[in-house]
């Protein structure tokens, strides 16, 4: 390929350490003087992610502790005894405890041809009962 002519600009640096009076000439004469003069510590993700979940462990055991002040209350509630006047009292139940023998059969046979193989025995009996063949 054909060389072309290039001009190289020498380094403007200083190799070595300055002393303390040019570094205060420079750091004056800098466009970001008085930017960057203050030293700031900001809080790292560490630090802000620690305190969230101190916040948040500390808000579940505030609530925890509402829920249990709130559990007693309700449970005292239904302990206490009430005054109730001219209210008639039940001497008796009348719920059932237990089904029949047939009544549980017949909700098991229920539960059973709702399922698939449920359904293909039905299928298969009725198909011999009616002589259709698949």
């Amino acid at each position: 390929g054909v060389v072309e002519r290039t001009l190289v600009r020498p380094p403007s640096s200083q190799v070595g350490p300055i002393d303390a009076a040019t570094r205060a000439q420079l750091i004056a004469a800098s466009p970001l003087h008085g930017k960057y003069e203050t030293l700031v510590d900001r809080d790292s993700a560490f630090e802000k992610l620690r305190a969230r979940a101190s916040q948040a462990a500390d808000d579940a055991a505030r609530t925890e502790a509402e829920v249990a002040r709130k559990d007693q209350a309700d449970r005292e509630f239904q302990n206490a005894r009430r005054y109730e006047p001219n209210l008639p009292r039940k001497t008796t139940t009348t719920s059932r405890s237990s089904d029949s023998i047939g009544e549980t059969f017949a909700k098991s046979f229920a539960r059973q041809l709702g399922t698939r193989s449920g359904q293909a025995i039905v299928r298969g009996v009725l198909g011999s009962i009616f002589g259709r063949r698949r």
